[in-house]
Parts: C-alpha cells; structure tokens; sequence
C-alpha cells in the first residue's frame, strides 16, 4: 500500500481508500492523463455514435416516404388513367370455292340503350365496311337476325327507312334486310363510308317488333386508318391477281 496525495484537498491518504479522510471526497486518486483521455474519446466516440444512428435513421425515414410517396402517386396514376377506348379493326378472307379475296374494317359492338326483352336482350351490333376487287359494301351487323318493323318487302329483301345521327348530323338512310340475313346493307354504300370516316360517332334507331325503339351507338375511333388499311389490302390483291 502507498500513500499518494488526495487530488482535491492534497493530504495524503492510501491509495487503496475509497474515500479522502479529510475531505470526503470520493476515489481520492488523481486520474492520469491518459485515463482522462482515453474517457473523453469514449464519450466523444459514443456521442458521434448516436448522431451517426439518427442521422442514418432519418436518411432511411426520408428515403422511405419518398418510395411511399413514389408508390402512392404511381397507384393514383394507374387508377385515373383512362381505359383506353376500343378502335375499329381489319381482317380479310379469301373464299376457298372462288378463291375470291374480300377484306373488312368493322367498329367495335354495342348494345342498345334501351333494353329489350327475350329474344332479343342480348342484341349486338356493329358496322362493317367490306372491298373486294369490284366494290365497296357498308353494312350493320347483327349477332341475331333483326326483326324489324316498318318496312317493305322488296324480291328477297326487306326495305326500310330509319335515322342515323353523325355526329350533330341526322340523315334518313335506306337499308336492306336481304331475307334470313343478319345484317342491314346500307342502299348508298358511298355516303354511309363518307359519314363513317370524317365521324365520331353515329346513333342509329331501329323499330323491332314487340320490343320498345332500339337505338344503338357505334363508335367511329379509328374508323379512318382501318378503312384506309382495308383499301390497301383489297389494292394489293388486285394488283397480284392482275
């Protein structure tokens, strides 16, 4: 045991004291340099520690709600993106008995607006412009055979007279019902196509029988470029068969 000087008051004291006997002070031996030191680098040490952590703790946090953020708007996009509207298509066939080639631009299908009772509540309709190598045709197509009312009955064919809005535009168009067919053909082929391509749109109103006024809407996106496309094939064709 040696005695050594107490580091607040000076008096000696054994350096194995828990305490100073003169003044109270607790741990009277002096701290060396190199303790106080190697202290101080501790807690600067544990004090950079803890900022580094928040630091790290609040980038993470920031680069979290930007993800969420980022993820959020990305959501909100896909929920008000408007769903894209359905376009008119092409297709083409060729007769395997006559080898004769025919190609088509039809509208998308629609129902009628108002509802019609059985048979005919699942009615569809479409328009359809075919070519071949002589002509170009307009129709509206039908999944089931209409039965119409108002008409005239022609050789082979049904006539009747109905109005077709284009756009702000209400002509009164004569169609043919040929016999047991699905379809109505448009008796000027040329003036339907002209309204089809520079429309938007075109409401058409039918009378069926026992069955409230059936009016359906047709959807003319697209209906130019598939048109123009469809020429080209019957053009094409022409051109390898000449």
């Amino acid at each position: 045991m040696a005695l050594i000087d107490c580091r607040e008051c000076g008096e000696a004291v054994s350096s194995e004291a828990n305490s100073c006997p003169k003044c109270g002070i607790k741990t009277p031996k002096k701290i060396s340099s190199t303790a106080k030191v190697v202290g101080i680098s501790l807690w600067v040490g544990v004090i950079a520690f803890g900022i580094f952590v928040t630091a790290f703790i609040d980038n993470a946090s920031n680069e979290l709600a930007v993800y969420s953020q980022a993820e959020t708007n990305l959501v909100d996009r896909y929920k008000t993106a408007p769903t894209p509207k359905p376009s008119w298509i092409t297709s083409s066939s060729n007769d395997e008995m006559t080898g004769k080639f025919s190609a088509f631009a039809s509208s998308p299908n629609t129902n009628s607006s108002n509802e019609m009772s059985f048979p005919y509540n699942n009615v569809e309709a479409w328009l359809t412009v075919n070519c071949d190598a002589k002509r170009e045709t307009a129709y509206i197509g039908f999944n089931v055979k209409p039965n119409l009312r108002i008409t005239t009955t022609k050789d082979g064919y049904s006539l009747l007279t109905t109005k077709i809005r284009w756009d702000g535009e209400v002509l009164d168009m004569s169609l043919r019902q040929w016999w047991g067919m699905k379809s109505l053909d448009f008796e000027d082929d040329g003036l339907a196509i002209s309204k089809m391509i520079s429309s938007d749109s075109a409401f058409l109103q039918l009378f069926w029988h026992d069955q409230p006024i059936a009016y359906f809407t047709f959807s003319l996106d697209g209906s130019a470029k598939a048109i123009a496309k469809m020429r080209a094939e019957c053009l094409v064709n022409k051109l390898n068969i000449g």
